[in-house]
C-alpha cells in the first residue's frame, strides 16, 4: 500500500522519479522516464490506428451521444466549433488532429530541456516527474484538438507534418545505415581476432534480411496491387 501511494505521489508531485521507480528501485529514473513518454506515443498511435479500422468510424456515428450529423447543421464540411462531428470522424484529418497536441507536447519539452545535463538540474524533475498532469495534459490536448480544431488549420498542420515526417524518415535512414555499418565492422572485427564463427552469425543475418526483404516486396504486391487493368493499381506503377 505504501508503495502504491509512494508511487502516485510521484506522478503528481516533482519527485524526479516514475510511477514505478519506487515499485522498482532496480529501474533507473530516465528508463521510466522512457517507458512513460513511449506510453503517450503509444495512447496517439492507438487512438490513430483504432478510429482508421475499416467499421470503427460507422459504429461510433451509430453510437448515441458520440458524435452529431455536420450535414444537418447548416455548416460547411460538417464542422461545429465545439462539437466532434460524424464526418470528422472518418476522415483522415483525424488523425493529424490527434497528432497534433503530442507533437506541440513534446516541442514544448524540448525547449524546456535545452542545456540540461544531469538529473541534479533544477528542471529535470520536469523531464522525469508529473507524470499524472502529462498524461492528463496530452489526453485534454487530443480531446480540444479534436473538437475544436478547424479544417482550415488541419490542412496547413497536415502539410507541416508531410514535411517533418520525410526529414524524419530521413535521419532514421541514416541512423540505419551508420548502425548497419557499426555492426558490420565490430562482427568483422571479432570473426578475424576472436572466433571465425562470428561469420556464420554474418552470413545468418545477411540472409535473414534478404529473405525478408523479398517476402515484405511480394506481400505489398500482392496486398496493395490488382490486375484490373488500371494504371494507377498496376504493379508497375506502385514500383514507380
Amino acid at each position: 500500500m505504501g508503495c502504491l501511494i509512494s508511487s502516485m505521489a510521484c506522478c503528481v508531485g516533482s519527485a524526479a522519479c516514475g510511477c514505478i521507480s519506487s515499485c522498482c528501485p532496480t529501474m533507473r529514473s530516465s528508463t521510466t522516464s522512457r517507458l512513460m513518454y513511449s506510453g503517450i506515443l503509444l495512447i496517439m498511435v492507438a487512438i490513430s490506428l483504432i478510429i482508421r479500422i475499416p467499421g470503427i468510424s460507422d459504429a461510433l456515428k451509430k453510437a448515441p451521444g458520440i458524435c452529431k450529423d455536420g450535414d444537418n447543421s447548416g455548416i460547411i464540411n460538417g464542422y461545429i466549433p465545439g462539437v466532434l462531428t460524424c464526418d470528422s470522424l472518418s476522415s483522415y484529418l483525424f488523425v493529424y488532429k490527434v497528432c497534433f497536441p503530442v507533437a506541440i507536447f513534446f516541442f514544448l519539452m524540448s525547449l524546456i530541456m535545452i542545456e540540461v545535463r544531469s538529473s541534479k538540474d533544477i528542471r529535470a524533475p520536469i523531464q522525469n516527474g508529473f507524470w499524472l498532469w502529462k498524461y492528463l495534459i496530452v489526453i485534454a490536448g487530443i480531446i480540444a484538438t479534436v473538437v475544436w480544431m478547424p479544417e482550415n488549420f488541419a490542412y496547413p498542420w497536415m502539410v507541416i507534418a508531410y514535411i517533418f515526417a520525410f526529414i524524419f524518415i530521413i535521419i532514421q535512414l541514416l541512423l540505419l545505415v551508420d548502425f548497419a555499418h557499426t555492426w558490420n565492422e565490430s562482427w568483422l572485427d571479432n570473426a578475424e581476432n576472436k572466433d571465425r564463427s562470428w561469420m556464420c552469425g554474418i552470413a545468418f543475418s545477411f540472409c535473414f534480411n534478404f529473405v525478408a526483404i523479398i517476402a515484405g516486396n511480394v506481400l505489398l504486391y500482392v496486398f496493395y496491387t490488382s490486375c484490373t487493368g488500371n494504371a494507377s493499381t498496376s504493379p508497375l506503377s506502385r514500383s514507380t
